[in-house]
């Protein structure tokens, strides 16, 4: 109380805003925006497109051999092989195919849009259409023979798995063209393979088809959530409820972290395949909308509850494959595939609850545990990757704990394209009476769309979260009366708001401006933010300032392990020092004063990051102390997702760190 009132008086003074309680805008859940209505900015809209024009992304379909079977185009698949006795065998990774080539047309697509770069439109636009030419006359787009589709499939496929992820590209393209043809394609095929299911039937509980193939295909239902949100046709929903209820009934199907009955035991912890259980939870998600049964309510919310259980410091879901109920070290395993999934499906938790702690989590694994996986320059990435990371080699002959412009499967490769085009297309959604424009998380970017009648587009204007200010600049074709929303940073110490004329409120953690806005409107927020020592399961400590982790780093050595093309390669990496970095692992204890600004630990800016590609040079780094076997030392570390090899926590003779936030 003291703080809000505090708060309160400062902009009073500075005669900038009108704080006043705020009864009319409702925060309990968001309306998504169309795709063709949120754009890139500054550094997202230059990464995005060097990701895609120069990194890995731009030759993966020429490089992987799994995008290369033309699966939805005329060049069909089979799931089993018949021999002579008349016996089958299930080809399991026939799935990958269509997983893959429905992964890249879904980045290539939203990048293209979000960035307007006209040759990725047209790489977009040739996607589209070659899958439409081959969409066969009863409707179906998919991945398999005639012989070997729907309900003629043996054992374990990936049938409604790779038509999701097709058809949710095509539905996007749609989102940001318009093109009317697009969506009645998507629904002619989500039609067919509809009426080979339902009541009577079953797609999970079949014995044989079991395999995470047939698992992932859960995810149909994330097509039936984008075509009922479209279309408003109940019968997307009704597939979707027997489609849930199928897997969570079965006992045979594997990855069965997200079946009501055990999302209802809330200390029951996640243990199968990280990525279905991050991507399975979009599912129950939309269906706790659907429906007023409580169970699903409780779900949902106990859904981050576990989540949180097994969380690093990072922000990312522990699971090197599998999560295994383990906690959130900094030193296990992530991965890729996992990170992307969980931000796409946190954003699809925030639109429908309003949580404003819900980006937090989105920023924590964006800015740190994915960019602190990947390349800056997005030659290569981690599939496997951890907090803490001394060097990165294969172990046991598993190629995934490598970094790689090119792993198979591709599958994380693939999603590390993905995560920063749905980061921006979910930076922006509507109240549900559609009278305010929310800014979930922060970025670059920039929102066109219509409020009370009038156009409007608010431009976000930010360097964040290198630079902890953000300022909406408005246009509208006339001036119209609406709320523009922003949350407070869990990490915050405080906010400063410059919002001339407009009205503002706090509630539920966000900030509410609102008033008649006309052309040249702005609004400026800034966040004040100390650093903060935090405590990891282990014990360790690690610091955060603003929604950045900061990292020592550790000079590497690239060893290459196979050359896919000039560029882009398979490392190993070691520490250019090795007997150095080791003691930065076995001896080094950070110190920290808590009674001193910043926990005695200085932010210096880098004068010669760019602000164009700011992960490329560190943009700043915190000068900290650390003592090594009695002996004192100054080292700089940088942001988390500016290193490769690194150490992020580290054991200290104090217990000023708090439990992580």
């Amino acid at each position: 109380m003291k703080k809000g009132i505090l708060f309160g008086l400062l902009v009073l003074f500075a005669g900038l805003v009108a704080f006043k309680p705020d009864d009319q805008v409702n925060l309990k859940g968001f309306k998504l925006l169309r795709l063709s209505e949120v754009e890139a900015g500054g550094w997202l809209r230059n990464l995005v497109e060097r990701d895609m024009t120069q990194g890995y992304l731009s030759a993966i379909d020429k490089m992987q051999p799994t995008m290369k079977h033309k699966v939805f185009g005329p060049d069909k698949v089979t799931n089993f092989d018949i021999d002579k006795k008349g016996d089958y065998t299930i080809r399991k990774t026939t799935w990958w195919w269509g997983e893959h080539e429905g992964y890249f047309a879904d980045l290539v697509v939203r990048s293209a849009f979000i960035t307007g770069n006209p040759k990725l439109i047209q790489k977009a636009d040739s996607i589209v259409n070659y899958v439409l030419q081959h969409q066969e006359e009863d409707g179906y787009i998919g991945i398999y023979k005639k012989s070997h589709r729907l309900s003629m499939l043996k054992g374990e496929n990936g049938e409604l798995w790779t038509q999701s992820r097709i058809l949710n590209a095509l539905i996007s393209y749609y989102e940001f063209t318009g093109k009317k043809e697009v969506l009645d394609a998507v629904e002619k095929a989500a039609k067919l393979t509809m009426s080979h299911y339902g009541p009577g039937k079953s797609y999970f509980q079949i014995p044989g088809n079991n395999g995470g193939g047939t698992a992932h295909g859960l995810m149909f239902i994330e097509t039936m959530e984008m075509l009922h949100t479209l279309t408003g046709d109940k019968a997307y929903a009704d597939f979707a409820f027997w489609l849930y209820n199928d897997y969570s009934t079965s006992k045979i199907t594997n990855n069965r972290d997200n079946q009501l009955e055990k999302l209802l035991d809330r200390d029951l912890l996640f243990e199968e395949h990280g990525a279905h259980i991050v991507e399975h939870m979009r599912a129950v998600l939309w269906l706790s909308t659907q429906t007023n049964d409580p169970r699903y309510k409780t779900a949902f919310d106990n859904i981050f509850y576990k989540l949180n259980g097994s969380t690093v410091p990072s922000g990312a879901l522990v699971s090197d494959e599998l999560v295994k109920k383990r906690p959130g070290d900094p030193n296990n395993y992530y991965e890729f595939c996992t990170m992307t999934e969980r931000v796409i499906s946190t954003f699809s938790g925030m639109q429908k609850s309003g949580r404003a702690d819900l980006a937090d989590e989105i920023e924590d694994i964006v800015f740190n545990a994915a960019q602190g996986a990947r390349f800056a320059d997005m030659s290569s990435t981690s599939y496997l990757s951890t907090d803490n990371k001394l060097e990165v080699k294969a172990f046991h002959n598993n190629h995934r704990y490598q970094h790689s412009a090119n792993n198979n499967p591709a599958c994380c490769n693939l999603n590390a394209g993905k995560l920063y085009p749905y980061f921006v297309s979910n930076l922006w959604m509507k109240t549900q009476d559609e009278k305010g424009l929310v800014a979930t998380a922060y970025g670059p970017s920039k929102v066109t769309t219509t409020v009370n009648g009038a156009k409007v587009t608010v431009e976000e204007v930010t360097n964040y979260p290198f630079e902890n200010q953000v300022t909406f600049k408005v246009q509208t074709d006339r001036p119209a009366e609406f709320s523009i929303i922003c949350r407070k940073p869990g990490w915050a110490d405080n906010m400063k708001v410059k919002a001339g004329g407009a009205s503002t409120s706090t509630r539920d953690g966000y900030y509410i401006f609102t008033k008649k806005w006309k052309s040249g409107d702005k609004v400026t927020v800034s966040f004040e933010s100390s650093v903060k020592p935090l405590r990891a399961v282990n014990g360790d400590t690690y610091l955060r300032k603003g929604a950045l982790l900061y990292a020592l780093p550790i000079e590497e050595v690239r060893d290459t392990v196979k050359t896919f093309r000039k560029g882009f390669y398979h490392f190993n990496l070691f520490p250019k020092d090795r007997a150095a970095a080791e003691k930065i692992f076995s001896d080094y204890k950070l110190v920290v004063n808590p009674k001193a600004k910043d926990s005695g630990l200085k932010v210096i800016k880098n004068r010669s990051a760019s602000t164009s590609f700011p992960w490329d040079v560190p943009h700043h780094y915190l000068l900290a102390t650390f003592e090594a076997n009695g002996e004192v030392k100054t080292e700089k570390l940088y942001p988390m997702g500016s290193t490769i090899l690194r150490k992020v926590s580290f054991p200290t003779n104090n217990t000023a760190a708090a439990k992580r936030q």
